[in-house]
């Protein structure tokens, strides 16, 4: 039994760590997309709708010869209906930033997809924010991390672990 405290306590340890660590740079070789969910109503005041959005990209390694393409959905998960199709961005570049206003949008939540057309270099972050007029003055949120689609939750994965901790301590359980 004390095995088993030790393997979970182990596992809830590097679970933890998980959560904290900061992200890390995403390598993109050619033919490679990453897409990214923003939801700026997440951000500091204003709340929607918002007549426009900025999203934020930062990279290294972005050389000469090198090329990428963005595109901006008004969903999140690549989904819905395209707002900026096929923004390219030629390197050496460090960053760039692409600002939009499109209905889909003005909800603040939405996604962008950025595919390598040749590559490779790193994608180090992506943000965005949002825009509202109130009497003739521009207003905007604070910047909000993209999240990227399909990567796991720190809360997913705590729960899939105590889940295979679970499941060996049955194991082991009927084993004996």
């Amino acid at each position: 039994m004390s095995k088993l405290c030790k393997v979970y306590g182990a596992a809830l340890v590097v679970l933890s760590l998980a959560a904290v660590s900061p992200a890390q740079a995403i390598l993109l070789n050619t033919g490679d997309s990453v897409v990214f969910n923003f939801d700026v109503t997440a951000g500091a005041p204003p709340p929607p709708p918002y007549i426009d959005v900025q999203t934020n990209f930062f990279f290294s390694g972005f050389d000469a010869g090198e090329h990428a393409t963005v595109e901006i959905f008004g969903d999140l998960d690549a989904l819905g209906p395209i707002v900026v199709l096929s923004f390219p961005l030629d390197g050496p570049v460090t960053s760039v930033g692409i600002g939009f206003g499109d209905p889909s949008t003005e909800d603040g939540v939405f996604s962008a997809r950025l595919v390598a057309d040749q590559g490779p270099f790193d994608v180090d972050a992506a943000e965005a924010l949002g825009f509202v007029l109130v009497e003739d003055v521009f207003q905007f949120t604070s910047f909000v991390p993209g999240t990227i689609s399909g990567a796991p939750e720190p809360a997913s994965l705590a729960l899939i672990g105590i889940g295979a901790l679970a499941a060996a301590a049955m194991r082991r359980r009927r084993s004996k």
